[in-house]
């Protein structure tokens, strides 16, 4: 339907434009005239909107919650597609209609497992496609030959809307283990390979191999959420603190890899919308002073070791909450209660994408 240009914008797909009503909440989605499947039969609406409701039984299904009734269809309050905000006007024109005004909802159209359209008349009668079956592809390639645990070859499609600008005649996926497309890239075998991370150096070090890497941009952002709710972390002083005090640079050296950036807000660098200096830098001293402010005017609390953060985290990112945990440690002095946990306790102060904390009582 949509999809992202190299530097984030919204780029028309099988669709070629939209509108938005004044209240923001009915999206006109106007699409391609003309695309086919690689079998000839028409791409039409209902294609997409098909494509979509496939997703309510999947973990993206959330990413679709702003669209009218698409949560009860998920989580089965409803069985009838009609409930869902989203009608084939005509064989072009999709409307959907949100909830709640979504300013980012074009963004997940343009999201990839988002937007693609479904036949549920496949010639293998699935609606989701059976992979080693026969398969129709509305996009620049169809598969040509599966070799279970071998390799899968895709060939043009000559009915794809946009064939004239595919000038790749044929691609070929082989499935290695990431030591073994090292070694055959190096040895002209393959195209494109990627290489085990400490194999790195090597590959910096190595004026060929250096020249030829290329880094694909992988957006994301980890953060540590603080309940606000809740003491100590219901004091700016103390969020503050807990912020300036994180080498940021040094928690990527150490825990996380050599391409990553060090993020100033939520929204990633070379995506839409990043702002740069926001947030809090490194700076010890101010928040050492924020951190003695604070226990000065809080009954109960002496000296900085009187401070307790119960840390939690899930169990995919335990080593990167542990060594944040020992840096709060060693920068500020305060006490961190470090708890792997696979749920959220209630009694928590705060929480994020894999940890947490919580503060003793005053």
């Amino acid at each position: 339907m949509f999809h992202f240009s190299p530097e984030g914008a919204i780029q028309p797909g099988g669709a070629t434009g939209y509108t938005i009503s004044s209240g923001g909440l009915i999206y006109t989605i106007d699409l391609r005239p003309g695309s086919v499947w690689s079998d000839g039969v028409p791409v039409v609406a209902q294609h997409y909107i098909d494509g979509m409701l496939r997703l309510g039984s999947t973990d993206k299904a959330q990413l679709l919650y702003p669209i009218s009734g698409f949560e009860d269809w998920s989580t089965g309050v409803t069985t009838d597609p009609a409930a869902v905000g989203m009608q084939a006007l005509d064989d072009h024109t999709i409307i959907i209609t949100l909830d709640d005004a979504t300013a980012h909802f074009v963004s997940i159209l343009a999201t990839g497992t988002i937007n693609f359209p479904v036949r549920v008349d496949n010639p293998t009668g699935d609606p989701l496609g059976d992979l080693l079956g026969p398969e129709v592809s509305n996009g620049p390639y169809i598969r040509d030959e599966w070799i279970g645990g071998d390799h899968i070859t895709l060939a043009k499609n000559p009915l794809y809307w946009n064939a004239t600008s595919v000038v790749i005649e044929e691609i070929k996926f082989t499935f290695m283990s990431t030591p073994d497309q090292f070694e055959a890239y190096q040895n002209d075998e393959l195209d494109v390979g990627a290489f085990p991370g400490n194999e790195s150096p090597y590959v910096m070090n190595d004026p060929l191999l250096s020249a030829e890497l290329a880094i694909t941009p992988f957006p994301g952002t980890q953060y540590v959420g603080l309940n606000t709710t809740l003491p100590h972390t219901n004091d700016l002083r103390i969020r503050t603190a807990l912020a300036s005090s994180l080498e940021k640079q040094e928690i990527l050296d150490h825990m996380i890899n050599r391409y990553a950036g060090p993020a100033s807000g939520f929204i990633p660098t070379n995506m839409s919308g990043y702002q740069e200096n926001l947030g809090y830098p490194f700076d010890l001293n101010a928040a050492l002073a924020l951190l003695d402010d604070y226990i000065a005017s809080t009954p109960g609390l002496n000296v900085r070791s009187d401070v307790v953060i119960e840390f939690w985290s899930n169990v995919e990112a335990n080593r990167l909450s542990e060594f944040i945990a020992e840096m709060w440690r060693n920068n500020l002095g305060v006490e961190v209660d470090y708890v792997p946990r696979v749920r959220l306790h209630p009694s928590h102060d705060s929480v994020s994408e894999g940890s947490a904390n919580r503060s003793s009582p005053a």
